[in-house]
């Protein structure tokens, strides 16, 4: 238990750092983190990003999101059932299709016809761009503590080239504690 006392602390204390950046500023750090993103090979390369749509003070990743529909890519956001602990994800080709989803989340509807078919692609032509409270300078994430990502990263690691950290300078922290079913980012990306 003491491991996920120490995270929990983190979650706040970084949450709180996090808070506190005004969201004119918190708008322009994205769009940097945005344009580093775009400028790397896996990004280049890939012909399906795994995103997510930001709440509260994350990094906002409309952005990212337009611009991977845009350029033409295939843009897959993570609807959450938590009754079953895991997460699938769906094709969204316009982000105001988003709706209100777990956590008040914005998701995308369920639809058979556009639930992820990772089959279709080859090893490397998918990047997972996830969502981060804190990391460390070893390059660990800390996320919100249900493992959505984690399990989801694990049952697709032949499949998914490179996992994508998008997040501020304010969320590093001096230590993440690891546990064995948690997955390191590739990269992490910040301002």
């Amino acid at each position: 238990m003491e491991i996920t006392e120490d995270k929990n602390v983190i979650r706040r204390a970084v949450i709180t750092k996090r808070d506190a950046i005004g969201e004119t500023k918190r708008g322009v750090l994205s769009d940097i983190i945005a344009e580093k993103l775009f400028a790397t090979e896996l990004y280049k390369q890939a012909k399906a990003v795994l995103s997510y749509a930001s709440f509260g003070s994350e990094v906002e990743t409309d952005r990212i999101n337009t611009r991977v529909i845009n350029d033409g890519k295939e843009l897959y956001l993570p609807k959450t059932y938590t009754d079953r602990k895991v997460m699938d994800f769906y094709r969204v080709t316009d982000m105001d299709s988003l709706i209100p989803g777990t956590w008040d989340i914005r998701e995308p509807e369920e639809n058979e016809s556009t639930r992820l078919d990772i089959s279709k692609f080859a090893p490397n032509e998918v990047i997972s761009i996830v969502p981060c409270v804190a990391y460390d300078s070893e390059g660990n994430r800390l996320g919100y503590g249900g493992g959505y990502y984690d399990r989801f990263l694990i049952d697709h690691k032949d499949i998914v080239g490179a996992t994508i950290v998008v997040a501020f300078k304010e969320q590093i922290t001096d230590s993440v504690p690891v546990t064995p079913h948690d997955v390191k980012p590739a990269w992490i990306i910040t301002e």
